[in-house]
């Protein structure tokens, strides 16, 4: 295949009726979950696809749906990988080709601190559970 012939089989794929409507953003938010689910054998992109804030709008006659990951890393790794793949099976799931998809990465300041060392894990599970943290009290542990 020629490379116009490989640039423009995309492009025809991808085009629909000018009149046709888009899917409603109630629609394309249920099938994302099923696009999630296509992705069960890479549980982290299945992960990070179905924890994902979506947003969406209309930008040059195409439904443009923006999808939260956690990391810089994840983004990078989506555009350049997986990104074109995700936009056919989508365009599959909804039955509309006018669909872009658009990664982007959640503020630091929106992520929920994370534990990591087993002391912080302690002293989280001390502050949810008052008999936790009775108990460590009662055998003087050293949680530290």
């Amino acid at each position: 295949m020629s490379e116009e012939a490989a640039e423009a089989a995309p492009a025809a794929a991808q085009e629909q009726p000018a009149g046709e409507a888009l899917p409603e953003d109630s629609v394309l938010a249920a099938k994302w979950k099923d696009l999630a689910g296509l992705y069960a054998g890479q549980p982290r992109l299945a992960n990070a696809l179905a924890n994902a804030n979506l947003g969406f709008r209309e930008e040059e006659g195409r439904k443009v749906i923006s999808f939260t990951v956690t990391n810089e890393a994840q983004k990078k790794w989506i555009e350049e990988r997986i990104l074109r793949d995700l936009e056919g099976k989508f365009a599959k799931l909804t039955g509309c080709g006018r669909l872009r998809l658009e990664p982007a990465v959640i503020p630091e300041e929106e992520q929920g601190k994370r534990i990591y060392m087993p002391s912080e894990k302690a002293e989280d599970l001390m502050s949810k559970n008052e008999e936790v943290r009775q108990l460590v009290v009662d055998l003087g542990l050293d949680i530290k």
